[in-house]
């Protein structure tokens, strides 16, 4: 009996565990709201680094993109694939030239180096590296495995972001498996 009582308390914290993290998130992660109760500087090194430089005078881009970032319900997004009205504005792409502008490029990535407000998981200091995480499909954007994905994004030269919604459920499922299998093993064992 006490074999199976000790079982018993181990399957309950588990399940707690699982359960507190799955509930153990904001729901505007990663959003604009998100990005300014962690960092309130970042709305004004937006504004210096993106808005004034780039949409002063281009309102549909400077309201397009500042909506995207703010929005976190997929049912108002924007597009924001490539070849979008949102992607164009935030890449800089001149389809005369058929390029896209490097150095908004460049601001773009100095600004969401330090300013947390869509899903790039390799970067300093993120939410998803925190423990407690758990991914929620909010975002007008894909999810970045790292800068560089999203850089290649802006410029055309990459997808518009991972299926992270696929990947989040294949990792609960291997993790239920290896669990699972723990358990079944001390079981026997036992």
């Amino acid at each position: 009996i006490r074999v199976k009582t000790m079982k018993q308390i181990i399957l309950a914290v588990l399940l707690a565990v699982v359960v507190g993290t799955a509930s153990a998130t904001d729901a505007d992660q990663n959003s604009w709201s998100f990005m300014l109760r962690r960092k309130s500087t970042c709305a004004n090194t937006y504004t210096t680094l993106i808005e004034s430089k780039y949409y002063a005078n281009n309102v549909t881009c400077k309201a397009n993109v500042k909506l995207a970032l703010q929005t976190y319900n997929k049912t108002a997004c924007p597009d924001t694939k490539q070849g979008s009205l949102v992607w164009t504005c935030m890449s800089g792409f001149d389809s005369t030239t058929n390029q896209t502008n490097s150095a908004l490029i460049n601001d773009w990535t100095a600004f969401l180096s330090g300013c947390e407000v869509l899903y790039i998981a390799d970067r300093a200091n993120t939410a998803e590296s925190e423990s407690g995480f758990v991914w929620l499909d909010n975002s007008c954007f894909g999810r970045y495995v790292n800068m560089n994905q999203f850089v290649n994004y802006l410029r055309g030269t990459g997808d518009s972001g991972g299926n992270a919604e696929m990947n989040v459920i294949r990792f609960f499922h291997i993790m239920i498996a290896v669990v699972a299998a723990m358990f079944l093993a001390q079981w026997q064992s036992s």
